[in-house]
């Protein structure tokens, strides 16, 4: 069965500064809800103390900073600091004590006040029961960062509340008040985690109600832009039509002339143009008879060199100059 393993702190208890203890709380008493819990939240049960006396060990390692699980595994020393009887192990209010047999390498480093914490080895199950006691480790540090993930407990985590700081800090996280259980912490914790993955699935498979491919938006766009170039294409064609059968019918009303074609043909594609046409040849004189065909020069009896009354009005309503007239008839 895979084991978990698992390190806490505790202060050597019950003696001063270098005064070298006799008995170690290993494992301290679980909470009411028969729980160990660690400053950053996470906990344990621990409701079977005795069973765990059974399972630990016969010889119980003291090390110093965890040598055994860290620098040994890499070839590193890991002297011991001190035994342990596994045997010995005592149950004291629900909390696990041990009586160890100091070397001179543990003795020293107490006595000169090298450290002042134990960090407790402990396996535990899938289901979160701690079920044996490994080892014991001498450390300074009580919030430990180690590759063993290890939280804190204090000597006196009974007098702590069922929620640490760190596990008010979760509860604020995820909205809920510092009176909640560590069940409904863990229910609104899956609840987001659920939220999370189904926005992950949203986002891989898209509402196409809302959204569509963007090879499949581009095709349309590129459609939709060509639709719209034939549309201006095909009504700048009709538009031309409509503006030559114009010109064609002014003159062969003798109305213009060939050489004046360009320039009304201009006239009539600007916009409002064909407009300002029409109201032109409902009032313009005829300046060629109709079936006469004007090639070069008018004769020159018929060469103008001033507007009558009838011309200049019409000047004036396309705004041309009497040369500019004058130019477009001859």
């Amino acid at each position: 069965m895979k084991r978990n393993r698992l390190a806490l702190c505790n202060e050597l208890p019950e003696h001063g500064p270098g005064q070298v203890p006799t008995e170690l709380k290993c494992i301290p008493a679980p909470d009411s809800d028969g729980k160990v819990r660690g400053r950053d939240g996470r906990s344990w049960f621990f409701d079977q103390p005795e069973l765990v006396v059974r399972n630990s060990p016969e010889r119980i390692t003291i090390d110093i900073n965890h040598s055994t699980d860290l620098a040994a595994p890499r070839g590193g020393e890991s002297p011991a600091a001190g035994w342990i009887n596994g045997r010995d192990l005592e149950v004291r209010d629900g909390a696990i004590w041990g009586f160890p047999r100091w070397n001179a390498r543990g003795k020293a480093a107490i006595e000169g006040e090298e450290y002042a914490f134990i960090s407790p080895v402990f396996d535990y199950d899938g289901a979160g029961r701690i079920t044996r006691l490994v080892r014991v480790s001498l450390c300074n540090n009580p919030n430990l960062d180690l590759a063993l993930n290890a939280p804190i407990l204090d000597e006196d985590v009974d007098d702590l509340p069922p929620e640490s700081l760190s596990m008010k800090s979760l509860l604020k996280a995820l909205g809920l008040p510092e009176t909640a259980s560590e069940a409904e912490a863990l229910v609104a914790l899956n609840a987001m985690i659920a939220n999370h993955q189904t926005a992950l699935n949203a986002a891989k498979t898209p509402d196409l109600q809302l959204f569509v491919p963007r090879a499949e938006f581009d095709g349309m766009k590129t459609r939709a832009l060509n639709a719209e170039q034939k549309i201006s294409d095909d009504a700048k064609t009709a538009r031309e039509k409509a503006v030559e059968q114009k010109l064609d019918a002014a003159q062969a009303a003798g109305k213009i002339v060939p050489s004046s074609r360009e320039f009304y043909r201009a006239t009539c594609m600007a916009e409002g143009g064909m407009e300002k046409f029409d109201d032109f040849i409902k009032t313009a004189p005829v300046i060629v008879e109709p079936g006469e065909t004007v090639t070069g020069k008018p004769p020159e009896d018929k060469t103008k060199t001033a507007l009558n009354a009838q011309q200049k009005s019409v000047a004036d309503s396309l705004g041309l100059s009497e040369a500019e007239f004058l130019k477009g008839v001859q």
